[in-house]
């Protein structure tokens, strides 16, 4: 992270920041995924804002329909070949 700040490349130092977001969901630490784009959502282009937002919600709420739709969204599509599978296998249970 610190890397790509100092070379001032903000849009590779916004996709490891919803990296860092997909594997703390993925490890269901959510104060983790959320602690990490609190802190460096600035870094993050307003579509990747937006599509954390959802996916943090949608997990926090339980709401496997947001979280769903979030996590197909392109942008999330279109990350590496690892986060992009890692996106498809997270789920949360739909509250009743």
């Amino acid at each position: 992270m610190e890397y790509h700040l100092s070379t001032e490349n903000t849009r590779a130092a916004g996709r490891l920041i919803v990296a860092q977001v997909l594997v703390h969901l993925m490890r269901e630490d959510f104060v983790a995924a959320d602690k990490i784009f609190k802190e460096g959502y600035n870094y993050c282009e307003r579509d990747e804002c937006n599509t954390l937002m959802d996916i943090l919600e949608g997990y926090d709420q339980g709401d496997a329909e947001q979280l769903n739709k979030a996590l197909n969204s392109p942008f999330i599509k279109h990350m590496d070949v690892e986060f992009a599978r890692m996106a498809r296998s997270l789920q949360v249970s739909e509250t009743e």
